[in-house]
């Protein structure tokens, strides 16, 4: 598992939206091997703020299967020869994980 921490401080600012995109190979063993699935989320600790949340699979034809974890608005799309699925929402509080769990195995 990958876990990346962003620290946002003060700067969010109202309307600003928070986007995290994460490029995949790279973190993911088992989901490369399709071994296992693999979660991809984001938790809210300081600032409930409108986010989206975006994971490119690179170099990946096959279409992933997605499990929402309280997501919302999620896409599961083929762009090229990358997978992208993405996920946003506004309506979180401090505390709040919003995710998705790809998996793609057969």
């Amino acid at each position: 598992m990958l876990s990346v921490r962003i620290y946002l401080g003060s700067s969010i600012q109202d309307g600003e939206l928070l986007r995290v995109q994460v490029d995949w190979p790279g973190c993911s063993r088992d989901l490369r091997k399709r071994e296992a699935a693999e979660e991809f989320d984001v938790r809210f600790l300081k600032f409930p703020v409108p986010y989206e949340h975006i994971i490119v699979l690179k170099d990946c034809a096959q279409a992933p299967k997605v499990r929402a974890i309280d997501a919302t608005n999620f896409t599961s799309v083929p762009e090229g020869s990358d997978w992208h699925v993405s996920y946003s929402g506004t309506d979180v509080s401090i505390g709040d994980v919003r995710g998705v769990v790809l998996d793609l195995r057969r």
